[in-house]
């Protein structure tokens, strides 16, 4: 779990560092649904949605990127796309969260059930999180995390490979 921790710390770096100098004219967007609402925001490189059931909540951020979110069931969703990356979350419950930072980055999180799951991707990276716990996690790139609480895999990509946990 300790590697777990130093990874999510070092992406997390990363990203800040990837984000800080183009946050200075950035376009930044946030969309927010709940009780069967939908939220939708385009300006300039930014876009952002989010849907949401009755019980559920849709949380989309965009700074320069695309964010989506949809908050089926009691789902709180959370996607946020920074920079150029796109971050897109669906589930009907728990809390599925989808972060891309950098450009070409793509982080998926699309779930069945669960507590919470979270896809991280960052400069061209991709990151997902799946629908069932059978279907898992995978991350590819040089800078991505993905991990699925409902079954405990995780993986990380780095620039020596990708590396699957659980």
């Amino acid at each position: 779990m300790k590697v777990l921790g130093l990874v999510v710390c070092a992406v997390a770096a990363s990203g800040a560092a990837a984000v800080a100098p183009a946050s200075a004219n950035a376009v930044a967007l946030q969309c927010i649904s709940d009780r069967g609402n939908y939220s939708m925001q385009i300006d300039q490189a930014a876009a952002c949605g989010s849907a949401s059931s009755q019980s559920g909540r849709g949380l989309a951020y965009a700074l320069d990127g695309i964010g989506y979110a949809n908050g089926e069931g009691t789902a709180n969703s959370l996607g946020i796309g920074v920079n150029g990356g796109v971050g897109a979350s669906e589930g009907d419950s728990g809390i599925p969260t989808a972060i891309g930072v950098g450009p070409d980055s793509v982080a998926i999180t699309s779930v069945d059930g669960g507590t919470f799951s979270i896809a991280f991707a960052v400069n061209g990276s991709r990151a997902l999180v799946a629908g069932t716990a059978e279907e898992g996690v995978l991350c590819e790139g040089t800078a991505a995390l993905a991990f699925d609480a409902r079954s405990g895999r995780a993986c990380f990509a780095t620039p020596f490979g990708a590396f699957p946990i659980g």
